[in-house]
């Protein structure tokens, strides 16, 4: 304990940069894991699920499935850019937009509510990771500034 206690200051600069966001998408897993040190997600399935993590102390909600993704072929329906918007409409938390989302269509996402977005696909699949990477937070930098 008190070497967490330690180390304790140096988490709090880190998450007073920005950092990078772990999805988290247990509530008993977002208690206990050491990636809660960055950044606590909560991630609901579908938006009336919303209303239940918005009393958690959470740094964001992972908002999904925005659209269809490859990753995960077990889902019944998409959110939609609709569903984004109900979610802003209500939620306290930044909301990290998660689906389908790719360079094509995180500009869209950012403008109807989303804060940033999580992707798979659309780094692990590219031929060149890093570029993509850079790509997509560019094109979400932009998107944020209204210059997309």
């Amino acid at each position: 304990m008190a070497e967490a206690q330690k180390i304790w200051p140096l988490v709090q600069a880190i998450r007073e940069k920005g950092p990078l966001v772990h999805n988290i998408t247990n509530y008993v897993v977002m208690h206990t894991s050491a990636n809660t040190l960055l950044a606590i997600g909560a991630s609901p399935v579908m938006a009336h699920a919303v209303e239940e993590v918005e009393a958690m102390d959470v740094d964001y909600l992972g908002v999904s499935p925005i659209y269809f993704t490859p990753t995960k072929t077990d889902l019944k329906r998409e959110l939609g850019l609709d569903g984004l918007r109900e979610i802003k409409s209500f939620s306290r938390h930044p909301l990290a937009g998660i689906g389908g989302l790719n360079a094509s269509n995180a500009v869209e996402v950012i403008r109807n509510g989303a804060d940033g977005v999580a992707v798979v696909s659309a780094i692990c699949a590219a031929e060149d990771p890093e570029a993509a990477t850079r790509e997509l937070a560019y094109i979400v930098q932009d998107a944020k500034k209204g210059e997309s």
